[in-house]
């Protein structure tokens, strides 16, 4: 990123904070129904505007979070190309970013994250490794100064979780790190516009796949439980329940 005040462009449509708090609002509605071509539109529009200078970095981060959410959601058809495609949308979005400390630890775990899915979907061993030192980097970067942030805990458990243990990753302590931005998330108030919301659901869900995969079935409810009496529309809910139900009756079956 880069230091500066950014320029706004030419002839662009002016948004203001209440256009950036319906921007956050569209972008995690279209998540709870894993709407993408919702998000794909919403992409296109915040394209199409600009913002007074103390904003547009958060115009650029919900740019950028749009993204950012088709590369981490499942559907149908989605190939790791589309995923890579998004994730390096993200990157680019703060490539050239101006900075402004207040908004440094958002952007940097949203660019750790987007650097794992970059490093995840290289072919390249030399870019993989390349960007997944990059996203370490971003995460070491955001969690110094958002250690209590769960957006921070959540891209930096989910990392620690799906990263190869040669590379440094760690199941156990990635179940840790979700579990407690999953804590941080049910005791946080509601954020001041045009702040971040995201990531509750994310939380949720990663916290119980994680507690399956060491057959902790009873947890892995539990850490549903919240997201069912909060956000009980959810899209992975179904499927997460369903897959812990299966897994417990195989086991079961199995001894």
């Amino acid at each position: 990123m880069k230091h500066g005040e950014g320029n706004l462009k030419h002839g662009a449509r002016i948004v203001d904070q209440i256009h950036l708090t319906h921007y956050r609002n569209a972008i995690a509605e279209a998540n709870i129904r894993n709407d993408i071509e919702a998000m794909q539109r919403i992409i296109i529009d915040i394209k199409e505007v600009t913002a007074e200078s103390k904003l547009e970095i958060w115009r650029q981060y919900y740019l950028a979070l749009a993204h950012f959410s088709i590369a981490n959601a499942f559907f149908k058809g989605k190939t790791r190309d589309m995923t890579y495609r998004h994730a390096k949308s993200v990157v680019d979005t703060f490539s050239s970013l101006s900075r402004q400390p207040a908004a440094d630890t958002e952007i940097y775990s949203l660019l750790g994250g987007a650097l794992g899915q970059l490093a995840a979907g290289a072919s390249n061993p030399v870019s993989k490794a390349s960007f997944g030192m990059k996203s370490d980097r971003a995460i070491s970067q955001a969690l110094e100064t958002g250690a209590d942030n769960p957006r921070v805990l959540l891209v930096h458990g989910r990392s620690l979780f799906l990263k190869p243990r040669l590379f440094g990753g760690n199941k156990k302590q990635g179940i840790k790190a979700l579990s407690k931005a999953r804590e941080y998330f049910l005791d946080q108030p509601a954020p001041e516009d045009p702040l971040p919301a995201w990531g509750f659901e994310e939380a949720c869900f990663w916290a119980s796949y994680g507690l399956l995969h060491f057959n902790r079935f009873d947890e892995a409810r539990a850490a549903l439980a919240p997201l069912i009496e909060r956000q009980s529309k959810y899209y992975l809910i179904e499927t997460m329940l369903s897959r812990i139900d299966e897994k417990e009756h195989k086991r079961h079956h199995a001894a």
